[in-house]
Parts: C-alpha cells; sequence; structure tokens
C-alpha cells in the first residue's frame, strides 16, 4: 500500500488522510455531549453499545474531568468512522488517549470500508498534537498496530435470544443448583433504578473491592451512571436481599438491543447463600423481557481462571479481543499492566472501608 500521509489543518484543525491521489479523508474532534444527534447516529450502528453513548461520556467527564477527543472520519460528506478517545490528564500518571476510560470494549464505529492504518493514522495525529504519552484503544479490529503484547484479554457473551428455558438450559448445573440454593434459602431480588438501590449496592462494592484487593470507585461515579443512564431506561440495579437486608447487587447497562453486566457484588452472606447467582439470573430474564439480543459479561485477564470459570459457566461464549497501546510517535506496542494483582492488593485488603473509600476518590482520577 502507498504510503499515508498526515497533516493538519490550519484553518480548522482538522487532519486530512491520504493514501491514493483519488482519495481523501478529514478528520476531526467532536463531543458526543455537544450533539443531540449523537446517540441516533450509533444507533444504526450494530457495533455501538452503551459504552459509545453520549450518557457515558457524560458520566466519564463529570465524574473524573476527562476531556472528549471522540474523532470523527469523513470522505467528503460520508461518514467513514466515529472513533471514541478521552483525553486521561494527571500530574502523577501523564496524559495519554484512552477509548475509553474504565470501559470493557469500545472499539471504533466504521460506517465505510477503511484500511486500520488510515484511521490509525488519525488517532496518532491528535495524539501528537495533544502530546500523549500512549494511545490505548480497546476492542477488535485494529489491524496490524495490534500485533504485540497486549492481546491477554477475554469477553464473554450470553445470547438472549430463544425462550428463558433454552438461555437456562445453556447453564452448567453449578449455577442452576446455586440459582436453586439462593432461593429456597428464601433470597429475594427487586430490580430499581433509585438512589437506595444505588446506595445497598455501593455498600456491597466496597466490601467486594476490598476482598479484591482494590479501592472502589467514587459512590459519585454510580450516582452518575444511575442518574445519565439508568433512569433513562438505559440500565437498572438488581438486589438480592434476605430477611430485609441486601447481600448481594448486579449492575446492568444496556443500548442497541444489546446489554453488559457492569458490576457485581455480595458480601459473606451472599456468597454463602448463593445471592449473586440469583441477582444475575433475575437480570438476564429482564433483559430479554426488554428485548436485547446478548448479555455481555465484561472483560477478563486470561490468567483470572476463576473468572473465567464463572463466566463459562453461564453459557456464555469467549473470545480474545485487542487491547493495545501503542507509543503514538513510533508506532511501538506498548506492554499493559495488569494492576488487579500486585503487592497493593495485600494492602489495600487490610485497609478500613472507610480509607478505601477515600483512597479510591483519590486514585481513580489518576487511572484509566
Amino acid at each position: 500500500m502507498p504510503a499515508v500521509q498526515c497533516a493538519q489543518s490550519v484553518t480548522n484543525g482538522s487532519v486530512t488522510l491520504v493514501n491514493r491521489p483519488n482519495l481523501e479523508l478529514t478528520c476531526d474532534v467532536i463531543d458526543p455531549r455537544a450533539d443531540s444527534r449523537w446517540d441516533a447516529l450509533i444507533q444504526g450502528h450494530p457495533d455501538a453499545t452503551v459504552f459509545h453513548t453520549a450518557a457515558w461520556a457524560r458520566v466519564l467527564c463529570q465524574t473524573y474531568g476527562h476531556r472528549p477527543n471522540y474523532l470523527r472520519v469523513k470522505r467528503g460528506d460520508q461518514l467513514v468512522a466515529l472513533i471514541p478517545l478521552m483525553e486521561v490528564s494527571s500530574p502523577i500518571t501523564g496524559r495519554r488517549g484512552v477509548g475509553l476510560p474504565f470501559t470493557d470494549v469500545c472499539c471504533p464505529l466504521l460506517f465505510a470500508d477503511i484500511e486500520a492504518d488510515l484511521f490509525w493514522n488519525a488517532i496518532r495525529a491528535e495524539a501528537r498534537m495533544r502530546k500523549w504519552k500512549y494511545i490505548e484503544m480497546r476492542g477488535s479490529g485494529f489491524g496490524k498496530e495490534t500485533k504485540g503484547p497486549n492481546n491477554a484479554i477475554l469477553v464473554h457473551a450470553l445470547d438472549l435470544r430463544g425462550t428463558q428455558s433454552e438461555i437456562s438450559d445453556r447453564f452448567a448445573g453449578s449455577v442452576r443448583t446455586a440459582i436453586r440454593k439462593a432461593e429456597r434459602n428464601e433470597v429475594t431480588v427487586r430490580v430499581s433504578v433509585d438512589k437506595e438501590s444505588a446506595l445497598e449496592y455501593y455498600r456491597l462494592h466496597a466490601l467486594t473491592r476490598r476482598r479484591h484487593g482494590l479501592p472502589p470507585q467514587s459512590f459519585a461515579f454510580f450516582e452518575r451512571i444511575r442518574s445519565e443512564l439508568m433512569v433513562k431506561g438505559r440500565g437498572f440495579t438488581v438486589i438480592a436481599s434476605r430477611k430485609g437486608r441486601a447481600i448481594a447487587g448486579a449492575v446492568f447497562l444496556h443500548f442497541n438491543g444489546g446489554a453488559v453486566y457492569k458490576f457485581g457484588a455480595s458480601d459473606e452472606a451472599g456468597r454463602m447463600y448463593c445471592a449473586n447467582n440469583l441477582a444475575l439470573w433475575e437480570g438476564i430474564k429482564c433483559l430479554k423481557e426488554m428485548g436485547m439480543a446478548s448479555l455481555h459479561f465484561g472483560r477478563s485477564e486470561a490468567n483470572h481462571e476463576s473468572l473465567l470459570r464463572f463466566k463459562r459457566a453461564w453459557g456464555a461464549s469467549e473470545v480474545p479481543i485487542d487491547y493495545v497501546k501503542i507509543n503514538p510517535i513510533t508506532g511501538s506496542s506498548i506492554t499493559r499492566k495488569d494492576l488487579t494483582s500486585g503487592l497493593h492488593t495485600q494492602v489495600f485488603r487490610r485497609l478500613p472501608l472507610s480509607i478505601n473509600r477515600f483512597l479510591g476518590k483519590l486514585l481513580y482520577s489518576h487511572l484509566d
């Protein structure tokens, strides 16, 4: 393929991408929060998820102060691609572009044929202009730039087509047993979008994160998910209780016919009575009734065997995806670090919940 030239326009800040004399692509930066047509536009794309929406951009910007740098690639008046990116800028961890922070998968949306090298030129041109130290993209279809040590991520998706019985028949026997155990032990579930449920879930979330050796994200993050997505019909919380006390919870988001099991949490009683299994099953049934076609279980590192076994047991299909992290100047791959393990986890497991919550408020604006 001929060399691709990238240049920044001095008149409107757009980037012009050319790979053949008769083909010219332009790229500019847009903010989905400022365009009322954004969600209608992406809803027509089969790969669009809740993470592509303007509401998710608002959650990230309002909670962490990130700057949206969504790239729009066009050929004349024809839309070719939309590439969601956020600038994460920290005096501690530096400035970089991420697509998107705290997001499992967020692929570029391609509306026409385009060579991967071309949209990578757009991304790298923006990164150089913004002086990002690296770019991290989360999803598949990035072309040769993905070749490197970054592809140890798996995603799992459950097909929600068919009847409830057909869905549950694909569960492992251990899952069906756990659901029956929760029901026998009088665990009840409720589906809600109210603040009380968000607070109940957050209490369980903080406990679960400490058990995993990590600080929780702030309650403000969950409250913005509730106000920006749930109360507008794009998600809900399931709370599982026993004897009037919440012991497990799950957070589901949905858009464009697809759903995400974004968070799950439980306390000791919740684990004992398998309440998390019942909460997840109730979420699946609700999503099925809403007409969702699939449920995404989120990302997993390939070495997290216990988490992988849990997701496989629900009959979810497993697919490797590309997490690519590159130097925008050289294009060379940068090794990702798995922050869910290490010596720091031993420290967080021993800290009081109040300290963990405080540290979560401080730390997450510097992470992605």
